[in-house]
């Protein structure tokens, strides 16, 4: 896995990039992308592969599609390889290509916590960000470590509109994964408390990041 450091990124342009996809602050977001690439002599989507907190392991995709940040994540993935400006797949000469643009690819990156940014659009609810994410690729299937999909947890937190439309028009997903034992036994009512003392376990609850400094990430 390639991190910040290993192309010479500064911890604060990583948390600079990390704040302006969590802030929506686009035209901030763009301008230092572009500008780091050139100095780190690499590509916006090297970079936004790389860029990790480094306590949860959240990308910059992870951060907008935890706000709902539309604009934001229309950004992003215009620098995903296999993604292009109006969310269609891009076209590829042979296997050999596709297979490499998909090893680069961002968009289902797990954090910490197995969590995709998918996961964090649906369990807050932002169904235009669970689209914008659905329809450039992402995988609806990928489950995080405490084996739920974006869907399960996206039911569990009450998020129905979400649930039905993946549901409905998620690449054929037909139902949620996960267990009910476990929806029963833990706190579904997003107290950071115990939040952030689930996801240390590694369960796969985390903070919804919504309107958190950065370094507060559980």
């Amino acid at each position: 896995m390639l991190f910040s450091a290993d192309l010479g990124i500064s911890p604060d342009t990583m948390d600079d990039i990390l704040y302006f996809a969590r802030t929506n602050s686009v035209s901030d977001l763009s301008e230092l992308l572009l500008s780091t690439a050139t100095a780190s002599n690499t590509t916006p989507s090297t970079i936004l592969r790389s860029i990790r907190d480094p306590d949860t392991y959240n990308g910059p995709l992870h951060m907008a599609a935890a706000n709902g940040h539309t604009e934001t994540i229309h950004l992003l993935l215009s620098y995903d390889p296999s993604v292009i400006q109006n969310d269609k797949p891009v076209a590829h000469s042979n296997q050999a290509s596709s297979s490499a643009s998909a090893l680069s690819s961002f968009i289902s990156n797990r954090n910490l916590a197995g969590n995709t940014a998918l996961h964090y659009a649906c369990l807050n609810g932002h169904l235009e960000a669970a689209k914008l994410l659905l329809a450039a690729g992402a995988d609806p299937t990928v489950v995080n470590n405490a084996g739920h999909d974006a869907i399960y947890e996206a039911e569990a937190n009450g998020k129905e509109e979400v649930s039905r439309w993946v549901l409905m028009e998620g690449n054929g997903l037909e139902t949620a994964v996960g267990s009910g034992d476990d929806r029963d036994s833990r706190n579904w009512k997003g107290e950071a408390d115990g939040e952030e003392e689930e996801a240390r376990e590694g369960n796969g609850v985390e903070s919804r990041m919504e309107g958190l400094d950065i370094r507060k990430e559980p």
